[in-house]
């Protein structure tokens, strides 16, 4: 009796647990599911203006179509609508599409996720003529050798604009997109006459449906800054880190070595944590040797690395090289030049600007105006000079070996004419 009894409470709790696990998976079923989208609003530009849950949206491409506007078309949503036409602007009387002729949208999936989509949606409308069509087709394939029309009864989109104004045009497609594929959705526009000042009208673009699964973190991105500054036995380099992995970046930096493809076990720097860009200074070379570098982000997941580069160190530090436009730009009494340092000789530069005279070969000891400190393009601009003068000018830069300077430029500052009027008649009076 004892046994009987003992067997049937075990099957009681058996039978309790089995449901309890079969709720459970239920419940984990539902809360993993969870609405997403992505939309693009067309009212200004080609981006991606939201995205709801893990997937990733593309901006928007033109391929044999180009923007002729952004403007109010009755009809659409709140806003502006984006006006696209044929590129050129001359439709040819066509009863197919063309299938290099497309606007075409994009998503895709954070690892882990499924995208089961149910929705495709989009204002639309053909401006200028009631001869505007349209087929509306996706692929995972991105050259679309098979791929799947949404046209609903089977017929193209012909909506006019002059006939009646934008409409919504919605599909409710069952697409399952997995991890790892691309949906690609596009418009395939014709015009059935030729013609020109025929567009193609689109707003607020969207494909939704739900996620499931859990995002699964993958390694950072991560790209490599040019390298700058070489000296003796220092440089700048650094990285940009355009996606974490959806896992926190907690370290990043750059590594070097003398042999290639350095890692974080060789030397590197630590520049903080998160995304973005970063810059790193390198200390510690030796002179006159050659090392590689590349940029470094690790999240839970690892480590992932930059594009290689690779910097040779100086063995001396020399003057700074500096160049100039060869056009000076003289107006009234002022003359400007634009100049470039292009070396900056293994040391800081501290001090930069344009020296001039009258008489040749301007030092610093001469006239001069200071425009700042450090390396690139700088522009310098010399203010009432006196007139009916010939002027000799150079940009300069110095650091802690000496001044290095540009070529000589000449140029003058021609007299001022004045205006005047006399019976109504006017007058040049230099």
């Amino acid at each position: 009796m004892w046994k009987a009894k003992s067997f049937a409470t075990k099957s009681a709790f058996k039978s309790r647990i089995v449901f309890l696990l079969f709720t459970f998976l239920l419940l984990v079923g539902k809360v993993s599911a969870q609405t997403a989208s992505v939309s693009w609003n067309l009212s200004a530009n080609q981006k991606v203006s939201e995205i709801v849950g893990p997937i990733i949206g593309q901006d928007q491409i033109l391929s044999g179509m180009e923007i002729n506007d952004y403007t109010y078309v009755d009809g659409s949503g709140e806003g502006l609508s984006q006006i696209t036409t044929i590129a050129g602007g001359f439709w040819t009387a066509s009863t197919v599409q063309d299938d290099n002729r497309y606007i075409q949208f994009a998503v895709s999936t954070k690892p882990g996720i499924t995208f089961n989509i149910d929705n495709i949606s989009m204002y639309y409308g053909g401006k200028g003529g009631s001869y505007m069509k349209a087929n509306v087709a996706y692929s995972t394939d991105s050259n679309f050798v098979t791929s799947t029309k949404l046209n609903l009864s089977g017929k193209p989109l012909a909506i006019s604009v002059t006939a009646g104004k934008m409409e919504l045009v919605s599909y409710s497609p069952d697409i399952k997109l997995e991890y790892g594929k691309i949906l690609y959705v596009r418009l395939y526009p014709w015009y059935t006459l030729t013609a020109t000042g025929k567009f193609v009208c689109l707003q607020n673009f969207v494909i939704s449906g739900t996620t499931s699964g859990e995002v699964i973190p993958v390694l950072p991105i991560i790209s490599t800054l040019p390298v700058t500054d070489v000296s003796l036995t220092t440089a700048k380099c650094g990285g940009n880190i355009s996606f974490d992995g959806d896992a926190e970046v907690t370290q990043r930096g750059v590594c070097w070595d003398t042999s290639n493809n350095p890692t974080v076990n060789d030397n590197k720097t630590t520049d903080g944590s998160g995304l973005g860009t970063f810059e790193s200074i390198i200390t510690g070379l030796s002179s006159d040797t050659k090392y590689y570098v590349r940029a470094y982000a690790t999240n839970s997941v690892g480590t992932n690395y930059g594009e290689l580069d690779s910097l040779t160190t100086l063995n001396e530090i020399s003057l700074p090289t500096i160049v100039s436009n060869a056009d000076v730009k003289v107006v009234g009494t002022s003359a400007a030049f634009e100049s470039n340092i292009t070396d900056w000789g293994g040391s800081e530069i501290i001090e930069r600007g344009v020296c001039y005279n009258t008489t040749g070969n301007p030092t610093i000891n001469d006239d001069k105006v200071v425009n700042g400190a450090g390396s690139g393009l700088f522009t310098t601009v010399l203010y009432k000079l006196p007139v009916d003068t010939k002027y000799y000018a150079r940009a300069y830069a110095i650091n802690s070996e000496g001044t290095g300077y540009a070529e000589v430029q000449e140029f003058n500052i021609l007299p001022v004419l004045k205006c005047a009027y006399a019976d109504g008649v006017h007058l040049d009076t230099g």
